[in-house]
Formats: structure tokens, C-alpha cells, sequence
């Protein structure tokens, strides 16, 4: 997985082939936050079991969302111990929706 940092023009052009989420990470500093917000974001079922493995299982599938190509773009993100946690369970959900862009993350300043 490749994380870029795009221009918010950059975004509008991404919305053209993938179901875009943007999320306000601003408040999300520990795996509780993180997990809440990616949920939100994401509309995950009720039974989303808020810890990392649950994550990667939920953004592996996201047919309740419809469409096959996905993007998150995070707005304000930190840089943690439970981002690095993240970032890697972004790199496996990424690396389960294959090569060719099917699920795609940005970091929006």
C-alpha cells in the first residue's frame, strides 16, 4: 500500500471511480478512538468487534457499502503507536483487495 498525501482537489477526482470516505481523525489518538471512527465512517455492521482483527475483517468485505472500489482519505491523522498499528492493518486490508487499487488510502493535509 502506498500512502499519498493529495491535494483536496485531488479528492474530488478519486470520487469518479472509487466509493469515497473521508474521515476526521483529529480526535482519534488511541485504538478506542480509532476503531469508533472507522466505524462510523465506514458504517459497519452491529457486529463489528472494535479491536484490530475485526477492522481488517470489516474493511476486507464491505458489500453492505455496495461497489467494489474503495478509498479512505484521513484528514488529521497522528502518529502513534496505535497509527502504527493501524497503518498495518491497512497495508493487510490493501494487500487482501489486490494490486490493482480496488481499496486505496490518502492522508489529506
Amino acid at each position: 500500500m502506498r500512502r499519498h498525501r493529495v491535494p483536496k482537489a485531488g479528492i474530488d477526482g478519486l470520487k469518479a471511480t472509487h466509493a469515497v470516505r473521508e474521515w476526521d481523525a483529529s480526535g482519534a489518538d488511541s485504538k478506542v478512538e480509532i476503531l469508533k471512527g472507522l466505524a462510523e465512517v465506514w458504517e459497519f455492521p452491529s457486529y463489528f468487534g472494535h479491536n484490530w482483527d475485526a477492522l481488517i475483517d470489516c474493511l476486507s468485505d464491505l458489500s453492505w457499502l455496495g461497489g467494489n472500489k474503495f478509498a479512505l482519505v484521513v484528514h488529521h491523522g497522528h502518529r502513534n503507536e496505535d497509527w502504527t498499528a493501524l497503518l498495518e492493518c491497512l497495508q493487510d486490508v490493501a494487500d487482501r483487495w489486490g494490486p490493482d487499487g480496488e481499496f486505496l488510502v490518502y492522508f489529506a493535509g
